[in-house]
């Protein structure tokens, strides 16, 4: 019996194929801009930092989910004989090829994967760190943080 699988694992496309990843740190970013010369101004960019570490962590959680079905289908198809039949989904199009085949692209999307990952979490950690010394450089509190000090406070 072939094997056929339709998961995203096993896709042609590179799997950050269409996502923009900058290359600059973003404190080389933070520290280009001019200072900021009101409260709304300090504000707004420290929510648009919140928002860029959302959406770097969004696609990190993304990646983990290509990476793990890439791991699912290389664990199911290792054992199967390289000539057996085996499907691939590439850009929306089923093509038959081989086990033989199919088993080296998709460990190669998984190490590109992989790659990928590792960029982005680095990305991640000097983004955070770019928006805590923002944080505290302007003194910036959240709502959850004001409402425990104020319970802290109260309860003094």
């Amino acid at each position: 019996a072939p094997f056929c699988c339709t998961m995203a694992a096993l896709s042609a496309e590179p799997p950050n194929a269409g996502a923009v990843v900058p290359n600059a740190p973003a404190d080389a970013e933070a520290s280009a801009e001019p200072e900021p010369s009101s409260p709304e101004e300090i504000v707004g960019r420290y929510k648009d930092m919140r928002m860029e570490i959302k959406q770097l962590a969004e696609k990190i959680g993304e990646l983990e989910i290509d990476f793990n079905e890439h791991a699912l289908v290389i664990n199911t198809i290792t054992p199967m004989e390289d000539d057996r039949k085996a499907f691939r989904l590439v850009n929306g199009v089923l093509v038959q090829n081989t086990k033989g085949e199919v088993l080296p692209r998709v460990k190669e999307n998984q190490d590109m994967i992989k790659n990928s990952l590792q960029l982005l979490e680095n990305q991640l950690r000097t983004k955070e760190k770019a928006a805590n010394i923002w944080k505290t450089k302007y003194g910036i509190q959240t709502q959850q943080e004001r409402e425990m000090m104020e319970r802290a406070q109260s309860q003094a």
